[in-house]
């Protein structure tokens, strides 16, 4: 365990967090658009395709003759795990020291999700949500965690809720036209608020 290498979580590549997207994310349809996750590294290893969406989600993007197409995925890994965003991240589980504690991957809210990575802010940053977690599960979201295991959620400080009910289209082209234009980046927050705390203190550098 100590040497597992952690999934590459490079922003804008082709390969990310075992899901393969690009810049247009997993919100534009392609004649590839069912087959994008058989193309990334954790496939091999997990080769059910329900694993990388959660089931609660309702999302969709439209394909051939119109036909709803629910999301190829709903979970990101977080930026500051092997992403070239964030290079002096952990490059495996070995290196991180809580493994228990910090979060790898996180289900993103449906508009937020894009390029396979989810953003927390550090301490001494900016009080606002880089990306936005999902609060899908009766106000909360599912994490999973650098040890195995997963957990729940409840969100109680009010800011992901809200920010949730503003940005809840599951026809998410309707809330975001433009892949390359994230209107739920930079959601704002406040140095109060519990939820900003608790993300916070589940990325590697606590």
């Amino acid at each position: 365990m100590n040497f597992v290498r952690i999934l590459d979580g490079q922003c804008g590549q082709k390969v990310q967090v075992g899901f393969y997207c690009d810049s247009r994310d997993n919100k534009q349809y392609t004649g590839t658009y069912l087959d994008d996750i058989k193309k990334a590294v954790l496939y091999p290893y997990n080769k059910s395709l329900n694993t990388y969406r959660c089931p609660a989600s309702k999302a969709y993007v439209k394909g051939v003759g119109n036909k709803q197409v629910p999301h190829n995925r709903s979970y990101a890994i977080s930026v500051w795990l092997n992403c070239n965003e964030l290079p002096t991240g952990p490059k495996k589980t070995g290196q991180v020291k809580q493994p228990t504690k910090v979060a790898e991957f996180v289900d993103e809210n449906q508009i937020s999700i894009d390029n396979g990575a989810l953003g927390i802010r550090g301490p001494g940053s900016s009080f606002d949500y880089w990306n936005l977690p999902s609060a899908r599960h009766n106000n909360g979201c599912n994490l999973s965690f650098v040890d195995g295991h997963a957990e729940t959620w409840k969100w109680v400080g009010g800011n992901v809720v809200a920010h949730n009910n503003t940005y809840n289209a599951d026809d998410t082209v309707t809330q975001r036209p433009d892949p390359a234009t994230n209107p739920a980046f930079g959601l704002s927050s406040t140095a109060n608020d519990p939820d900003w705390r608790r993300l916070t203190n589940a990325i590697p550098v606590n």
